[in-house]
């Protein structure tokens, strides 16, 4: 589908910092986690490179408790019909090096947000961890059968581990899409706006209550 208006107006702001494909990029995670600190995004959570054992990006919340492991495509045919598939099976190989690979074996470029992964998880912080698939066309229901795969072996990764809490582990893996980006970025900047004109009166005076459990 053609770039939606809020998206081109979104990528107005970053696109000279960053380029077309990359700008996209980090306005759909900005989307997806509900963040619009692009430069935080790019600068901090960015391991697309030589190195990146197929995890473009590896956005960790610890308020939240959340992480997300990112494998992104952004097509030149902003109408093609399908992504490349084979970028989603690409997050199978992301997922064995997120949580097998000996950390030895990894280069510095992903080796400590890796290790810092491993622990937060270990330690409790980190209780959610999603997958996904990046992308700037449609929403796809073949990426979907992928991703169904790939959900199920994050769940057998993530049994290996046995994290110092009681909380059990939540996962999926889903698709960004661009008309999900459309959807998000129209939820952060459309708000109900009431413009009538309300008046309340009252015969007793205006009375508050005070109390940690009011209801």
């Amino acid at each position: 589908m053609a770039m939606p208006k809020i998206i081109s107006d979104e990528m107005k702001i970053i696109k000279d910092d960053y380029g077309l494909d990359l700008a996209y990029e980090l306005i759909a995670i900005g989307a997806h986690v509900g963040s619009s600190d692009y430069v935080d995004i790019h600068d901090n959570y960015r391991t697309e490179g030589t190195h990146d054992k197929k995890i473009d990006y590896l956005y960790v919340d610890r308020s939240s408790g959340q992480a997300w492991i990112i494998q992104a495509y952004v097509s030149e045919d902003w109408e093609k019909p399908n992504p490349k598939l084979n970028k989603v099976s690409d997050l199978s190989n992301a997922l064995t090096h997120a949580f097998e690979t000996d950390l030895a074996n990894l280069h510095e470029d992903v080796r400590d947000p890796i290790r810092d992964l491993r622990q937060d998880i270990l330690d409790g912080i980190i209780h959610t961890v999603e997958v996904c698939f990046l992308h700037n066309l449609k929403h796809n229901k073949d990426v979907d059968a992928e991703l169904d795969s790939i959900e199920k072996q994050l769940q057998l990764h993530l049994g290996n581990i046995q994290p110092d809490t009681s909380q059990s582990l939540a996962y999926s893996a889903n698709q960004i899409s661009i008309d999900k980006v459309e959807t998000f970025l129209t939820g952060r900047y459309n708000f109900l706006a009431i413009k009538d004109e309300v008046v309340l009166t009252a015969s007793a005076p205006v009375q508050s209550v005070d109390a940690e459990k009011w209801q």
